[in-house]
C-alpha cells in the first residue's frame, strides 16, 4: 500500500494505491494454481480485488483493510476492517487461504510477509508489491535463507501511485510459495 489517491492528494493514512493497469499485469503474471479463496489484507481502492476478480471468477475473495472503504468491497465475498499484523486464529480468517496479494506498507514489509507466510496453506501463494530495496539489508539475510522467494519480477518501468509521476523507487513483484526450498527465479517484467 503505497500516500496519496489517484487525485494526487495526499490521505490521511500515507495509503499509496497501486493502479489498476499494474495490478492486472501482475496477477496475469501468476504461474500458481487457480486459487480458491484470495485475500488482500491491505485492499485499498481494489486494484488486485479486481484483477483476480477477472483472471480466476471462481475464486473466493476476502478483501481487509485498516480503513476500509465499502465501495472496494464490492465484488468480494467477505471484507474485514482490520489491522493484517493482528490476525490471530480466532480471527474471521480461519480458513484455508490460497493466496495473499497485494502492495503492503512498506515500513513493515518484512511483518507483512512473515504474516502472509503463517496465513496462508501450506502450498499456498504469497504475492507482494514491495520496493527491491526489500532485496537488501544484512539484518534481512536470516529472513531470505528461511524465506527464499520463488520469483522476484523486477519492474520495468516504475510506476507512479498518484497518478502523476512515476515513483522514484524501483519495485518488484515478490512471489512465495510456503513450503518451498529452492532458489529464487529472477525476471524483468514490463508492465506498460
Amino acid at each position: 500500500m503505497s500516500s496519496t489517491n489517484r487525485g494526487g492528494e495526499r490521505r490521511s493514512n500515507a495509503a499509496y494505491y497501486t493502479p489498476d493497469a499494474l495490478a492486472r499485469v501482475l496477477v496475469a503474471s501468476l504461474d500458481i494454481p487457480a486459487p480458491r479463496l484470495v485475500l488482500e489484507p491491505h485492499v485499498g481502492e481494489g486494484a488486485f480485488m479486481r484483477a483476480v476478480r477477472t483472471r480466476w471468477p471462481e475464486a473466493g475473495l476476502w478483501a481487509n483493510d485498516i480503513a476500509l472503504v465499502g465501495a472496494t468491497v464490492r465484488g468480494t465475498d467477505g471484507a474485514t476492517s482490520l489491522d493484517f499484523l493482528a490476525f490471530t486464529r480466532v480471527s474471521p480468517l480461519n480458513w484455508e487461504v490460497n493466496l495473499i496479494l497485494g502492495n503492503p506498507p512498506y515500513t513493515n514489509a518484512e511483518a507483512h510477509v512473515r504474516k502472509a507466510l503463517e496465513r496462508v496453506e501450506p502450498g499456498g501463494h504469497v504475492a507482494f508489491l514491495l520496493r527491491l530495496a526489500f532485496l537488501e539489508s544484512k539484518a534481512r539475510v536470516p529472513f531470505w535463507q528461511e524465506f527464499p522467494a520463488k520469483k522476484v519480477s523486477v519492474l520495468a518501468e516504475r510506476p507512479s501511485f498518484t497518478g502523476g509521476a512515476t515513483d522514484s523507487c524501483a519495485y518488484g513483484w515478490f512471489l512465495w510459495e510456503k513450503g518451498r526450498v529452492g532458489k529464487t527465479e529472477l525476471e524483468v517484467l514490463s508492465w506498460k
